[in-house]
This record gives C-alpha cells, sequence and structure tokens, in this order.
C-alpha cells in the first residue's frame, strides 16, 4: 500500500492520550511504533536498494558517493585516515528522501549519518529529526562546516579550476571553449549553481547540467587527475572524514 516512489504521501496517525489521534504527513515526528509499520513496508523495497549496515552514511546521490571514495583515496596515499570502511555509504537518490530514510534507519535502532550539501530541500526535514531527539546532535553534517561558507556542497571541497576541468572534460563535445571561472557569477558560492547558470546562459547541453558527468570523468581518469588534487582540497577532506569517523558506534 506504501508506494516508495511516492513517499510524500504517507500519513502518520498517533493516539495522543488526552488529546485524541492526529494524522500527520511529517513522519520525523512520530515515535518508533509509529514508524514501525511503514519500516516494515519498506523492508522489501530497501533490501533490493541498499545494503544496510550497523553504521550507514546516508548521501544525497551516487556523485557524493564516488568523491568520498577518491578523496578517501588521496587523504591514505598521505597517510592519513580517510573515511572508516566501517560506514556503508548509501546514495538515496535525490535530497527528498533523506528525511525519510533516517527515520526508517533510525527505528531500527542503526547508527545513521547524514552528510548534505547546506542548502537541499532536505536539512530543514533533518534537522527536525535531530531536534525531536530521532538523529544524534552531531549526525547532520552539512559541507559548509569544511569551506568556510555559508553555502557549498561536495563540489566545493575542490578548487574551482580542479573541479572546472573535470567540467569540461566531461562536457568537451558541448562547450564551444573551456569554461573558466571569469565565466562564471563569483556572488553565489556554490560552483555547481554557477555552472547550472551558465549552461541554461549559453544552451549548453539543452541548457541542463548533470551533476554527475564530472563526478564519472574523475572515476575513470582517477589514476592520471588525483594528483592534481590540491592539498587545500585534501585538508578539506581529512576534516570531513574526521568528522564523519567520530560518529562510528
Amino acid at each position: 500500500m506504501v508506494s516508495p516512489t511516492h513517499l510524500d504521501r504517507v500519513r502518520t496517525v498517533i493516539d495522543h492520550d488526552g488529546h485524541g489521534t492526529k494524522v500527520s504527513a511529517e513522519i520525523f515526528k512520530a515515535d518508533d511504533d509509529t514508524v514501525f509499520p511503514l519500516l516494515a513496508a519498506m523492508g522489501v523495497e530497501l533490501t533490493q536498494t541498499l545494503f544496510v549496515g550497523e553504521n550507514n552514511l546516508l548521501l544525497e546521490g551516487p556523485s557524493d558517493l564516488i568523491y568520498l571514495d577518491i578523496f578517501t583515496d588521496a587523504v591514505e596515499a598521505q597517510g592519513k585516515p580517510g573515511l572508516d570502511p566501517a560506514w556503508i555509504k548509501i546514495p538515496i537518490g535525490g535530497a527528498g528522501k533523506l528525511s525519510t530514510f533516517a527515520t526508517l534507519l533510525g527505528a531500527n535502532k542503526l547508527n545513521v549519518a547524514v552528510v548534505v550539501d547546506s542548502s537541499t530541500t532536505g536539512v530543514g526535514a533533518i534537522k527536525r529529526l535531530r531536534d525531536n531527539g530521532q538523529l544524534r546532535d552531531k549526525a547532520l553534517i552539512e559541507i559548509s562546516e569544511f569551506t568556510g561558507t555559508s553555502d557549498a556542497g561536495i563540489e566545493d571541497l575542490f578548487e574551482p579550476d580542479f573541479y572546472l576541468d573535470l567540467v569540461n572534460r566531461a562536457y568537451v563535445k558541448d562547450v564551444p571553449a573551456p569554461i573558466t571561472t571569469a565565466d562564471l557569477n563569483p556572488h553565489d558560492p556554490r560552483i555547481v549553481r554557477q555552472i547550472e547558470a551558465y549552461f541554461r546562459t549559453n544552451n549548453i547541453a539543452g541548457g541542463k547540467f548533470n551533476h554527475y558527468k564530472p563526478a564519472a570523468v574523475l572515476m575513470r581518469e582517477q589514476n592520471t587527475l588525483m594528483p592534481n588534487i590540491s592539498t587545500a582540497t585534501l585538508a578539506r577532506a581529512e576534516q570531513l572524514f574526521s568528522r564523519i569517523n567520530d560518529l562510528l558506534t
């Protein structure tokens, strides 16, 4: 009865002593008993799409997973700790699903941490999970914690020129000339939004920028490109890993 592709349709029914029954779309406010039937209904979908372990790191998409893996290789090549392998990395396919999956896994008494872009649409719901005690205080990890800016995505851990090189490689058949930082809006703190605006304005690739394509380039050309990752980027990645690994149970 629960469609995993339409979790926004889910409603919880909670019986409050002395106040009656309340129907709500905000599943992050539900207690464990109320969430359990939803968890059971989602069980098949979870087993088909995820490998769930004791320690689960929720990510917005597959590009986040690629970057974390490559950052780990680069940091460990310097003799420093990367992301602990005890974490099961779970790209859940969109920011809108983050709070739902955090609730479901948390209701099963699993250790859950969430890495998000600072302005993602799911941050507010995840913060409410944290405020309601359904997510540990430090389990919400925003990328802006490591960039020194008010808004950041995982791509902002890179130096702009390095990330633009990935974009130019990914879209070599679409861009008439390599994109440079001078082509972008310096007033937007996020490199991805700057590139999205450039693609729309210049009708590159139909005006749509695919976040995954630069990550796929880095994955395919890792041996060539990884030595070009700056020490500042690796320092930010090391701080991110330290922050995440401190949450291990």
